[in-house]
């Protein structure tokens, strides 16, 4: 019997160890009670020993979009999706990052805008590159200096003109408007769905990359959304993961105020912090690179 003949049922979620641990990560409260800025684990999730999830920040860039323009932030994120082949798997998986102003609701007229994101558009992933794929190990080390063009944003995919997605891994990302229906786009959407003839899962690693603009000086923040259905020999689950659901997932915090706005990551030495528009995301996310960048995480002040 196929997966999708399974019954279908949205799975519980249980803490593990010390409350909340086995599927959350918070902030960080200082002793003024804010929390804390760029929290670098932004989630995590395991099911059970063979399905687990992470995402985390790999590396934040403060800036201007343009040389007289507003200010700027580069932000790009890891996310990591554990399976295995023969047990449970990740078999469509939906993300979205949603950004407001400070706590006000997302939909504001004052939201960061969303410039650039990648990968932008249709991408695909064939068997072989996916097997490649599956060795890359995105928290591997070597260098704190890199290019932009080496982070390897969007791995192996390879831009795709149909969604075809009978031999191949599918990925799609696109800029979305949340909550209301006018204005700026004010998230980042990503859909990745399995190569439905291996049926080994959707690929273990995606790097993304957003380029926002923030009119305004101060604090905003990123929402984190994930919706995934984890297919199995004789079950299928759907795994739900936002902020203010019954997971507890807390924003993640940044603020361009001057003397607190900080850069996190390896320092990307072909990034024009005064220009960040001018980095042309589009067309890095999924070209495909020969050897993925390992590099170091660590702080700039």
């Amino acid at each position: 019997m196929s997966d999708e003949t399974q019954t279908k049922f949205q799975i519980p979620l249980c803490d593990v160890g010390k409350k909340g641990a086995g599927f959350r990560v918070n902030n960080k409260i200082d002793k003024d009670g804010n929390p804390e800025l760029q929290r670098q684990h932004v989630d995590q999730y395991k099911l059970s020993s063979d399905i687990d999830y992470q995402a985390d920040l790999y590396a934040v860039v403060h800036g201007t979009v343009t040389p007289t323009g507003d200010r700027g932030v580069l932000i790009v994120i890891d996310f990591h999706f554990t399976s295995t082949p023969k047990g449970k798997r990740f078999r469509d998986v939906k993300l979205c990052v949603a950004f407001g102003r400070g706590d006000e609701p997302i939909g504001s007229a004052n939201d960061p805008v969303v410039g650039q994101i990648a990968p932008h558009g249709t991408f695909a992933m064939d068997a072989s590159t996916q097997k490649r794929e599956e060795t890359w190990e995105g928290h591997a080390s070597a260098d704190a200096t890199a290019s932009l063009a080496k982070l390897g944003i969007g791995g192996s995919y390879t831009r795709k003109t149909t969604t075809d997605d009978k031999f191949y891994s599918i990925l799609n990302g696109k800029p979305w408007i949340q909550v209301r229906n006018d204005g700026d786009w004010n998230s980042a959407d990503w859909h990745i769905t399995e190569n439905r003839k291996l049926k080994h899962g959707v690929p273990p690693s995606l790097r993304a990359a957003i380029i926002l603009s923030v009119p305004e000086e101060g604090k905003f923040r990123a929402e984190l959304g994930m919706v995934a259905k984890i297919g199995g020999w004789f079950n299928f689950h759907k795994v739900k993961r936002t902020v203010g659901a019954n997971t507890g997932l807390q924003p993640v915090y940044f603020d361009t105020t001057e003397g607190k706005r900080k850069d996190f990551g390896p320092h990307l030495e072909d990034v024009d912090k005064t220009n960040l528009f001018g980095c042309k995301l589009q067309t890095i996310g999924g070209a495909k690179v020969s050897r993925m960048a390992k590099l170091n995480w660590r702080r700039d002040c």
